[in-house]
């Protein structure tokens, strides 16, 4: 399936892997979910892909996720030691001349997130920069019965 240097979902997107957890997500593991991911690729042709999944609690313990991030191997990466207690996962990817660092977070559910913990990763990363991933982030419009904003 994925080996952990490079990921090939298909012969001309090979995808070199960066990742936090050594835990493979488990959707991938599902012939089903992995097709999709198949179709996606071949459709589009990302140049990177960040991926973020939940391992389930086992004997009472709390869930936890994992990051990962994949980029086309013809874009130099690299991965960016970043300081934070989230699960989090950081590139630097070269774009033509522009390095761009991508940030792919993980808050479990009802993490409580402050400023001053944006303000922690986003002064370790230099410009320009993405942030995104699952932030398990609710709002009213998407279920009026449980707002976790």
């Amino acid at each position: 399936m994925l080996n952990h240097n490079e990921c090939k979902l298909k012969r001309k997107n090979s995808y070199t892997k960066h990742q936090i957890n050594t835990m493979e997500p488990q959707w991938l593991k599902k012939k089903k979910k992995i097709n999709k991911l198949k179709i996606l690729i071949t459709e589009h042709s990302p140049g990177l892909i960040c991926l973020s999944y939940t391992k389930n609690s086992i004997n009472g313990l709390r869930a936890s996720g994992s990051v990962a991030i994949y980029v086309k191997i013809f874009f130099p990466s690299k991965q960016i030691n970043l300081k934070t207690h989230f699960e989090a996962i950081t590139i630097s990817v070269q774009l033509n001349e522009t390095n761009l660092n991508v940030c792919n977070l993980y808050l479990r559910n009802q993490t409580k997130i402050k400023l001053s913990d944006i303000k922690n990763i986003t002064k370790q990363l230099s410009k320009p920069f993405i942030i995104l991933g699952d932030f398990n982030v609710h709002c009213t419009i998407w279920d009026r019965k449980k707002n976790r904003l």
